[in-house]
């Protein structure tokens, strides 16, 4: 059985695991798809301890959630959501963000990232949120099938150079 929940104090531990074991996963698509731009990903040396008051600040904000997604009881990923401010030009003036949405590889396929994006939108709907974007790796295909499965539909595509 798969369940959905907001995360709590106790869960930061798992998620900063989560969380490095997608950044392995970035490094790795990134080493592949944009070697170049591997300075842009390199952490700082104190980025477990901003990454703990991080997401604990998730954890307790009005404008950001953390949901956990389990397995038989078995934590096996998570959701990172917050509330971003639009442009001042723009009607909008906030936008859903996806930061981050880990599965544990035996885990993927099973509909649990579905799962979390619906308890994430219904949040944002909560919050009067109508429109939601994340990024990822144009090589990610994976991801990309199943954020289109969401809904989600190419916007902009992000370019870069070192200089």
């Amino acid at each position: 059985m798969i369940i959905v929940r907001k995360a709590r104090v106790k869960d930061i531990d798992l998620i900063l695991k989560f969380e490095k074991k997608l950044y392995d996963s970035a490094v790795d698509i990134m080493k592949n798809f944009s070697p170049q731009h591997m300075s842009d990903i390199a952490l700082k040396s104190d980025y477990n301890e901003i990454l703990f008051k991080y997401i604990k600040s998730l954890i307790y904000s009005k404008n950001g959630a953390i949901f956990i997604s389990e397995f038989n009881r078995k934590p096996v990923g998570h959701m990172i959501i917050s509330i971003k401010k639009s442009h001042p030009i723009f009607n909008m003036k906030y936008y859903g963000r996806i930061n981050t949405v880990y599965i544990n590889q035996e885990s993927r396929g099973m509909g649990i990232s579905t799962k979390l994006k619906n308890e994430a939108f219904k949040w944002f709907k909560s919050k009067k949120i109508n429109r939601v974007s994340l990024n990822v790796f144009p090589d990610n295909k994976v991801a990309i099938n199943a954020y289109q499965k969401w809904g989600l539909t190419l916007s902009l595509l992000e370019m870069r150079v070192t200089i």
